[in-house]
């Protein structure tokens, strides 16, 4: 008899708001598919739960399936958490529900906190029903759908936002429908909690006037009473777009790729900083959630782009998707490349061309095909025989179903 998968919700901010329910499921499942085992420590500890976790990240999330989903078929219990909230909703989990159903599991939900319910609910709106986009978009092509769709379709939208970007997403509510009505939440439930209201250029201006502003996480509720028009933001249709490493890097730190070998890119924290390292025969590759972006030697990559300054490896295309981290290697070192689905790919940096290599020209093994993400890229010294990288990949890369060394 196959086992119950549990998909349960979390604390958002205070732990009081943990209910009893879901305390008692988590002690008593076989195993917990949490986002991040380490951040998921702290509930455990609070609650005293001692069940088993395995990490279920939206990195490995279709390779981890295949586990959890024999697991469950063998007849253990498990309860999938999200970092914060529900699972699923713009978290890791679905994919997992999606094979359960398709495998006959019973899935059960333990309801609980939820960013974007919390914050419509007290939003003053007309709520009778409401439409829940996720993440606000980051590139330009898709900010200019997006805001023609509000435009066109009055009504009630919950957007999530970072605090990287908060600033710039109200830019272009202030330009594109200023007439909206706004309700932004940060950091709900917690010690600083803070609500904004009314329009765009209103809260654009209080965000402006506060230091704290890129701190803590944003839900985004807009209300759009009437059709005001048509007609988008001016914004820029350059073939590709300087990219803060910042942004994408620090912001969240389940969406790093961690580097598990030497020579990790330290950026820099002020503006008029350079890179030092010694070895000049660097080479700087970038990583995108789609693939590797692109390689740069390391003399072209000695200042953050913020400032108008980015280097030929700081700028991808659209269609290469975000950037989400930084490898520096030597012309001799060969890399490890890990995908979403656990397969391990080893290629020599040599063989990496220097512009985009999703372009014609790209070394085969380095093109991902579509919707396979880049999990991680391991630095791995020529001098370190094949053998002894394997194993160094295999321990730092848990959990995974599929293990293919080409």
């Amino acid at each position: 008899m196959s086992g119950r998968l549990y998909i349960v919700a979390t604390p958002i901010g205070n732990l009081g708001d943990m209910t009893p329910r879901a305390v008692e499921i988590l002690r008593e499942v076989d195993i917990i598919a949490a986002e991040d085992t380490q951040n998921s420590m702290t509930l455990m500890a609070k609650f005293e739960i001692k069940t088993k976790l395995v990490s279920n990240h939206k990195f490995n999330e279709s390779g981890s399936a295949d586990y959890f989903i024999n697991e469950l078929l063998s007849g253990k219990n498990i309860a999938v958490i999200s970092d914060a909230g529900t699972p699923c909703i713009s978290d890791p989990g679905n994919i997992l529900v999606k094979r359960a159903v398709e495998n006959n599991i019973e899935i059960v939900g333990i309801p609980g906190a939820c960013a974007a319910v919390t914050a419509v609910s007290i939003s003053g709106f007309d709520i009778k029903s409401f439409i829940f986009e996720g993440f606000f978009p980051r590139e330009n092509t898709e900010i200019k759908k997006i805001i023609k769709k509000l435009k066109d379709n009055p009504g009630v939208y919950i957007f999530y936002e970072s605090p990287k970007r908060i600033i710039k997403a109200f830019e272009f509510f202030s330009e594109a429908i200023p007439e909206c009505n706004i309700c932004l939440c940060n950091d709900l439930t917690k010690k600083f909690e803070k609500i904004y209201r009314g329009s765009p250029a209103k809260v654009l201006e209080e965000l402006r006037d506060n230091p704290s502003a890129e701190k803590g996480e944003y839900t985004i509720v807009v209300e759009i009473t009437e059709i005001v028009g048509d007609g988008v933001p001016d914004v820029p249709e350059a073939e590709t777009e300087i990219v803060d490493l910042d942004e994408y890097v620090e912001e969240d730190e389940d969406e790093e790729i961690e580097d598990v070998g030497d020579g990790a890119l330290d950026v820099p924290e002020s503006e008029d900083d350079t890179i030092t390292i010694d070895d000049n025969t660097l080479t700087i590759i970038t990583v995108t959630k789609k693939g590797l972006g692109k390689r740069c030697e390391f003399e072209k990559f000695t200042r953050r782009n913020r400032g108008g300054k980015g280097m030929a490896c700081h700028k991808i295309s659209e269609k290469t998707g975000e950037l989400v981290g930084a490898l520096s290697v030597l012309e001799t070192d060969d890399i490890m490349i890990i995908t979403d689905d656990g397969t391990m790919i080893r290629t020599p940096v040599s063989g990496i061309p220097v512009y985009n290599n999703r372009a014609a020209g790209g070394v085969k093994v380095m093109k991902t095909s579509e919707g396979v993400s880049i999990k991680s890229v391991i630095r791995v010294a020529a001098a370190e025989t094949e053998e002894e990288e394997n194993e160094e990949v295999v321990e730092s890369s848990e959990n995974m179903a599929v293990v293919e060394v080409e």
